[in-house]
């Protein structure tokens, strides 16, 4: 009886820290982002696959909708990402902060021209061209994530070297436990830093239909499945307490 007890406080208490969970993510606007952004790819994967015309003219307005929506969200964010770059952060080395930096400016731009299409779908801006916009953004989106596939692994192999010395240091009887916990900080950073690389390599496909250049173009199956898994990633990186 008491065993049963015990479980089922620890049960209560572990569903109460989900739900708190839940909340604190569902409060964050990247955290909405994401859930609404899995949504929209979700829906886009099932036009992609779906063989009724009825599904896919359904998931077609779920994702224009969500699309829209988040295009809403997105007003004004290239502020952040200015502002990320004014502060300190860590020292990779300088080709890894100059290709960052360029990283950073290309986002910032798609963010920007994102901004502009939403003014004219608005006719807040009447003699621009919302596609034209759109198209300018994703190209920007594009470079950026192809910009951010070569930082990862360029960080990657940083943290391998590190990951290399630490296992050398642990060895070492007499350094012991710190050279260990440096050990499990550096694979934990491997392991970010491969989540980050996934994600950017599945917004490739995804950032190139954007840029609607005159090249065979993805289909909505492939970017929808792309979006769904680097969506997850995304709502796990920004789930509190992981």
């Amino acid at each position: 009886m008491e065993v049963q007890t015990a479980q089922t406080l620890v049960s209560r208490a572990t569903f109460e820290s989900q739900c708190r969970a839940c909340a604190a993510f569902l409060g964050k606007t990247n955290g909405r982002d994401k859930l609404f952004r899995l949504l929209q790819f979700l829906a886009r994967l099932v036009r992609g696959t779906s063989g009724s015309v009825s599904v896919q003219q359904t998931a077609l307005h779920v994702e224009m909708t969500l699309s829209s929506s988040r295009q809403t969200f997105r007003l004004f964010k290239f502020l952040n990402v200015l502002a990320a770059n004014m502060v300190y952060r860590v020292d990779h080395g300088a080709l890894v902060d100059v290709i960052q930096s360029l990283a950073d400016l290309a986002i910032a731009m798609w963010f920007v021209l994102d901004n502009m299409s939403w003014l004219c779908k608005a006719k807040l801006f009447a003699r621009g061209d919302a596609a034209q916009f759109s198209r300018r953004a994703g190209r920007f989106w594009f470079l950026n994530s192809v910009l951010n596939v070569v930082v990862k692994l360029l960080m990657l192999r940083q943290l391998q070297e590190q990951a290399a010395e630490s296992r050398a240091k642990a060895d070492a009887s007499q350094v012991g436990e710190p050279a260990r916990a440096e050990m499990k900080l550096v694979e934990k950073q491997q392991r970010l830093c491969m989540l980050d690389l996934s994600r950017s390599v599945l917004d490739l496909p995804i950032s190139y239909s954007m840029t609607q250049l005159p090249k065979q173009q993805f289909s909505p199956s492939l970017t929808g499945a792309c979006g769904v898994i680097s969506s997850v990633i995304g709502c796990w990186q920004q789930w509190p307490g992981k």
